[in-house]
């Protein structure tokens, strides 16, 4: 055209902002089956609004939240993060994994709905969600989903008729926002 200039030249990229909440830290103990106290436990999972995806981590036992709490040091130390989250470095793809503890373990777990979570623990006819993960015989766990759901509680369970399980549970929750951004 007449009036257009030679050198403009815009590009606008489209690029991501992704943003972290910590909403989930318990701890809690699941009781052997002969003990008398519930040898299942209902965590509900209240997801932050607008959760793209969230990662979880469940320790069982002194020594999974030990390995944890070596990793965030570890991290520090090569980081310029003062309290660096292993969740979250694994939640932004910085890490590829999180410590795993080969030890034999009675804990399993699931996710469902709060409803089915209580039928479970009553004894009663329950589902779980076969979509989301779960996992048998666990000395630690952990994983990105994808999933988010409003109504969300974890179940964990004890098969042994001995040995009671002290258990920590954490998750983080990201949000991802397109922002435009011109380069000149």
């Amino acid at each position: 055209g007449v009036n257009s200039h030679p050198d403009f030249n815009t590009v606008v990229k489209k690029i991501y902002d992704t943003t972290q909440t910590q909403f989930l830290t318990t701890r809690g103990r699941v009781y052997s089956t002969t003990n008398g106290r519930p040898n299942k436990t209902v965590i509900p999972v209240q997801l932050p609004p607008n959760t793209d995806y969230w990662v979880y981590w469940i320790g069982l036992g002194e020594q999974s939240s030990n390995d944890l709490q070596q990793m965030t040091s570890n991290l520090a130390k090569v980081s310029q993060v003062v309290y660096p989250d292993p969740l979250v470095y694994y939640g932004l793809k910085l890490i590829s994994s999180l410590p795993v503890l080969n030890a034999p373990s009675t804990v399993n777990y699931f996710f469902a709905d709060n409803r089915n979570a209580d039928a479970f623990v009553r004894n009663q006819p329950s589902i779980r969600f076969a979509d989301m993960p779960s996992g048998s015989h666990i000395a630690n766990a952990y994983s990105i989903v994808s999933k988010g759901r409003n109504d969300l509680a974890l179940v964990l369970y004890n098969e042994s008729s001995f040995t009671g399980v002290d258990f920590e549970v954490r998750a983080v929750a990201f949000t991802v926002k397109p922002r435009y951004v011109v380069q000149e």
